[in-house]
């Protein structure tokens, strides 16, 4: 897992968008960065999300006109998220430790804590995917079963959740990977999820889990 960790990161085209090139830090120019990221999200929010629309623009820049897609399609879509989302805030799961903690790292708890619904099984952020699935019909083993791998999502479904949960095994190695890692996660959500709010609200599915 720590090799695994440590190629993902090798790998990171960190100057391939702007927005998470590297900078010199200073206090002033870190929030100047978050605050481009956050605006930058902000053109999105109040549009229709990319399934609800006739012209859907692919990676590759170009625009079809093959929308809106079908209940099916955002269904299949939660789907191939379910690796991800049945592992919300994985990352921080091994953040604190017993025994004395700064504040920076009782952020970081608090976070986690969030993630894991404070002790409230209705709030557990994976259970309440776990539930949205279960509403569209999508009945999966459970997520520390061994034939939970075996689910019928794409390869690059696992890809993320794998890089997290290996990061998140070694928080002292790559503490300040977790922060950026948080920051990316945490920042940018209430603009990127309202699309997807309305995009269920307008097809009968509950949007709780990305609410929270």
């Amino acid at each position: 897992a720590q090799r695994w960790a440590r190629a993902y990161l090798a790998a990171a085209k960190f100057d391939a968008d702007e927005l998470y090139a590297p900078f010199e830090y200073t206090v002033a120019a870190f929030r100047q960065r978050i605050q481009k990221i956050y605006d930058d999200q902000l053109v999105y929010m109040h549009r229709p999300h990319p399934y609800d629309q006739r012209l859907f623009r692919w990676s590759n820049g170009n625009d079809y006109p093959i929308g809106p897609f079908t209940d099916a399609v955002v269904k299949d879509r939660l789907l191939q998220l379910a690796p991800f989302n049945l592992t919300d805030g994985s990352w921080l799961q091994r953040a604190v430790s017993a025994g004395p903690i700064d504040e920076v790292s009782a952020h970081l708890f608090d976070i986690w804590a969030d993630e894991a619904g404070n002790g409230n099984i209705e709030e557990n952020h994976s259970n309440v995917y776990d539930n949205l699935l279960k509403s569209c019909g999508i009945y999966l083993p459970p997520v520390k079963a061994a034939d939970f791998i075996d689910i019928d999502v794409l390869p690059s479904s696992w890809r993320t959740p794998v890089f997290e949960l290996c990061v998140g095994l070694f928080p002292e190695e790559f503490f300040p990977e977790l922060l950026g890692m948080t920051l990316l996660l945490e920042w940018e959500a209430t603009p990127q999820m309202l699309p997807m709010v309305r995009l269920l609200e307008g097809r009968g599915i509950n949007p709780l889990f990305y609410r929270l």
